[in-house]
């Protein structure tokens, strides 16, 4: 697994994306951040109450907008998303997924040698 090159600062779950960028940019001024001006490797999360859609902020005001294919965003994906923070500027949800599966199969004991795939693939029986 890569080691994330930042870290989310903050992760906004129920936040009402129709606020547009005034709006969840006040409400992350709330807690003393400005994604207008996040350092390189910084990222503030907005998910909307549905867990359904994420906005992300990130350095050189960079915005991502998320709708997971399988239709919920996983939690445990956030941590991830500083090592999935592709030169694009694009936040690889796919591969966030699998990291954040293969690091809990990987504390239960259960996986030596994990094969995964993207929500994309299809496995062969």
């Amino acid at each position: 697994m890569s080691t994330p090159s930042g870290r989310v600062l903050q992760c906004f779950v129920n936040a009402d994306l129709r606020l547009g960028h005034p709006g969840l940019s006040a409400l992350a001024r709330k807690y003393k951040l400005d994604v207008n001006n996040l350092g390189a490797g910084e990222f503030v999360v907005f998910i909307n109450p549905r867990h359904t859609k994420m906005k992300i902020y990130a350095a050189n005001e960079v915005l991502c907008y998320i709708r997971p294919k399988d239709g919920r965003v996983s939690l445990d994906t956030v941590r991830y998303f500083p090592a999935v923070f592709n030169a694009k500027g694009k936040i690889d949800y796919d591969e966030a997924l699998r990291l954040s599966l293969t690091e809990a199969l990987k504390h239960k004991g259960d996986v030596n040698d994990l094969k995964c795939f993207t929500s994309a693939q299809a496995v062969k029986r």
